[in-house]
């Protein structure tokens, strides 16, 4: 899915950005599967370690984090202070603030996060940032996230005087359908998505997002004013992903309707190197598209697998073994390759597969 914003282009990137986090994202689902999730679908939640504050409320990052960066010191690390402003130019009071890096990976990270009240001049600071190109995100209650102007950082450095404006953004309305009946979904998740939040724990999400109402409907307000994308999710049905959702500053925009379809069913065996099912083995559906999502699951005892609501495509399927990531992350690569099939899935469809971690041909 390309997710777009109204950044400037350096700030949001290209579509391949967003491909390219979505190809990485199928790695991080396994890498948390292997680590103990049972199930996973996109967009991934995978994040750095929770940032803490000192003791002067200055962020600090804390011993080493999923990604692989350890706690840096002011000589490593840079410094990044300003303040936040409304649309008027006048210091707020309460928000939160936070650094996207876009150094050494073609992604962004979170790096620093910072919530801040009872501030009176708007200010804030964050120290032991790993340096690189980035941006600040700024959010608050009543304004849509928006952003500063591109950083450049290096280690040791100290940027000041950086300014974040807010915006209210637009209102984003619709009703959430059945594909097959047209009834209304209630309770259906409606989220404004964008690359930024790919990689971050669900509780450090902070786009718009409701929940439909008994006749399907919601309402998404302070929505950042340009495209961006809309993911739907309710339990029963297939995820559906929107990309070039439009919304414009200060207006309300209804959307046609959304209808959520029951998706495949994708179920098999998996068979290790002897050539028997092998019990708690990863699975990884990849989507070979820009839509469908990846997902993932563990064998059982049986060696049995089974993937529900699979958006209907072409995907890859593979396999590893449980302790292939530990040993040697060469051996995950070779178990998804030589158990990797290209498979296609329809609507209300159920499909059976058998994936070899062998080398026999077949």
């Amino acid at each position: 899915m390309s997710a777009k914003s109204s950044l400037s282009r350096e700030q949001r990137g290209s579509s391949d950005v967003a491909r390219g986090v979505k190809s990485l994202a199928v790695l991080a689902s396994l890498v948390a599967l292997v680590c103990g999730c049972t199930e996973a679908s996109s967009p991934p939640a995978v994040a750095p370690q929770a940032p803490t504050a000192s003791a002067e409320g200055v962020f600090q990052p804390e011993g080493l984090s999923e990604l692989g960066y350890a706690q840096l010191s002011p000589a490593e690390s840079a410094l990044v202070s300003g303040r936040v402003v409304d649309p008027a130019g006048q210091p707020l009071a309460r928000f939160t603030v936070r650094a996207l890096l876009f150094e050494h990976i073609n992604f962004p990270q979170s790096v620093g996060t910072r919530e801040l009240q009872d501030v009176h001049d708007g200010a804030f600071e964050l120290a032991g940032l790993q340096p690189g190109r980035m941006v600040i995100e700024a959010s608050a209650p009543g304004f849509a996230a928006s952003f500063s102007a591109p950083l450049a950082t290096t280690a040791g450095s100290s940027t000041k005087n950086v300014e974040v404006r807010l915006s209210l953004g637009g209102t984003l309305t619709g009703r959430v359908i059945d594909a097959h009946t047209a009834d209304a979904i209630p309770g259906a998740e409606v989220r404004v998505f964008d690359a930024y939040e790919l990689w971050l724990d669900p509780a450090q999400l902070n786009r718009p997002h409701a929940l439909t109402d008994a006749k399907g409907g919601f309402t998404l307000e302070h929505v950042p004013a340009g495209d961006g994308s809309l993911l739907v999710r309710c339990a029963g049905y297939a995820q559906l992903e929107l990309s070039d959702v439009h919304a414009d500053e200060g207006q309300t925009r209804e959307l046609p309707l959304l209808a959520l379809a029951q998706g495949a069913t994708v179920a098999g065996v998996v068979h290790g190197l002897d050539g028997a099912p092998l019990a708690g083995a990863n699975v990884q559906l990849s989507a070979a598209a820009e839509s469908g999502g990846n997902r993932t699951a563990r064998t059982d005892a049986a060696g049995r697998f089974r993937i529900e609501h699979v958006v209907p495509g072409t995907y890859q399927l593979s396999a590893t073994r449980p302790e292939a990531s530990k040993v040697d992350p060469f051996e995950l690569i070779g178990d998804m390759r030589r158990s990797q099939r290209e498979i296609v899935v329809a609507e209300q469809q159920s499909y059976e597969f058998e994936l070899h971690l062998d080398e026999k041909p077949r």
